[in-house]
């Protein structure tokens, strides 16, 4: 009861300095207990597991949380925690090379995660939708990180291989969540190493619910509009990394002032 004790004095405290909370319900920190128990993520005992920990949050903080995120990146968390594309940085630190990982497979482990977490997000949302939602009148959504991809001619070749990437990377989390399926060209040539939702699933994820260059970004709302069914979106976690310059020199940032005037001139763009 410590922990949501503590949270109620947070979530007080930001709503008293007129502070609107988004609350993250799965930010990569996987319970030590379920990871030593059925190694969290690989199992599928997770979404009911995950499901449970959803509605307390509901039941204790729903009345003052209306945006609510049930997974943040689940593609970052697979790639960074199961194939080594970080070397095992995050946990669980599971990647093929022994060198790095004591253990783990990385042409198989991250689309089980991804999956197991598709089906924890598309349980926890039917949840409140079905019994919350209508009382506590929040919203509750997943954070999907992806890039823009543009092919570098205009060949076929590179126009199928921009698209594909694009499908790997963004459609991996979003065809599931619009279509209930993972893209074709996933299907095709990941084979049997990606699992197959169920028809009941496949129905439950398709419940109809990050981003460096201005046009990018432009392009992508633009496609995710027209792709998946226009969904709300609010972009999180934008920003721009550079060096650490010294303070003088930081004061005058320049280039962060355009960054965010040209990114907001595209979000206004693609609005129009």
């Amino acid at each position: 009861m410590e922990g949501i004790a503590f949270y109620n004095n947070v979530f007080n405290e930001l709503l008293a300095n007129c502070i609107t909370p988004f609350v993250t319900l799965f930010h990569w920190d996987v319970p030590q207990a379920l990871e030593d128990e059925y190694l969290g993520f690989l199992s599928p005992l997770i979404v009911d597991d995950f499901k449970d920990f959803a509605e307390l949050c509901f039941k204790e903080f729903g009345d003052r949380i209306k945006h609510l995120i049930t997974v943040n990146e689940p593609s970052a968390f697979a790639a960074s925690g199961y194939d080594g594309g970080s070397i095992g940085s995050i946990a669980p630190g599971r990647c093929s090379s022994r060198d790095v990982c004591a253990q783990g497979n990385s042409p198989t482990e991250p689309y089980i995660v991804v999956h197991h977490l598709l089906l924890a997000h598309a349980a926890a949302t039917k949840l409140y939708k079905e019994k919350y939602q209508p009382i506590q009148k929040g919203k509750v959504g997943i954070v999907v990180v992806t890039d823009w991809m543009v092919p570098y001619s205009s060949h076929e070749l590179d126009v199928k291989a921009a698209q594909r990437a694009l499908d790997f990377v963004y459609g991996w989390i979003m065809n599931p969540l619009v279509y209930g399926e993972y893209p074709r060209i996933m299907q095709c040539l990941v084979g049997n190493r990606l699992p197959k939702f169920t028809k009941e699933q496949a129905a439950m994820t398709a419940l109809k619910y990050h981003f460096v260059y201005p046009k990018g970004l432009h392009d992508l709302l633009v496609y995710t509009k027209k792709k998946y069914n226009n969904p709300t979106i609010y972009i999180a976690e934008t920003g721009m990394s550079d060096g650490n310059n010294p303070i003088n020199q930081a004061i005058e940032d320049l280039q962060r002032v355009d960054f965010y005037d040209s990114h907001i001139r595209a979000v206004h763009q693609a609005i129009k």
